[in-house]
């Protein structure tokens, strides 16, 4: 059996460990962004709806409404509900045209053209990706100086203090006096 003799990597230092962390957030900024970018790019864009499709809705729509009190009525019920099933299946072929599902959608503020990326989370995207970058060159900016060799042997001040300590004879007193309060 073979074994591996191969040295294990060295653990990268701080400062790269700081710029891989730097490129790999300006790597995920840098790809939402560019998806963001091209779902907001390949968004339908909403055309004007048909001025008369708009008025037959309206038009629907009252009848519906007209048609739903009737409908529930005693006197020529059966007759409002066949007009009403059918009022209902063109307004729905109506709104199908026009590409909303209620009436409601085309009213003013209601068909405002929404696009598919909110521009507020386009606009965060492209502040995180210029975050992202400048974070990264700052990281790859540094300059961080080689750190001090350990020295090879014991300060002799250190070891001839270490030395003395305890040479007194003196015995330590560790006894616990109680206090004057308790």
């Amino acid at each position: 059996m073979v074994e591996d003799s191969a040295v294990p990597a060295p653990k990268p230092s701080w400062h790269e460990r700081e710029i891989t962390q730097a490129l790999q957030r300006l790597a995920n900024a840098r790809a939402n962004l560019a998806t963001l970018e091209e779902q907001a790019a390949t968004a339908p864009a909403r055309a004007e709806p048909d001025p008369g499709d708009v008025t037959r809705a309206a038009e629907l729509q009252a009848d519906i409404t007209k048609l739903t009190a009737k409908a529930s009525g005693r006197f020529g019920g059966s007759g409002a509900r066949a007009r009403l099933a059918d009022a209902q299946a063109e307004l729905a072929a109506v709104l199908g045209r026009l590409g909303v599902s209620s009436l409601d959608e085309l009213q003013p503020g209601g068909g405002a053209p929404t696009p598919s990326v909110d521009p507020t989370v386009l606009d965060f995207a492209r502040r995180e990706c210029a975050d992202a970058e400048q974070a990264f060159l700052e990281v790859a900016a540094m300059v961080i100086p080689d750190a001090e060799s350990e020295p090879e042997a014991p300060d002799a001040e250190v070891i001839a203090a270490a030395d003395t300590f305890g040479d007194d004879d003196a015995d330590l007193d560790l006894r616990i006096e109680p206090s004057a309060a308790s």
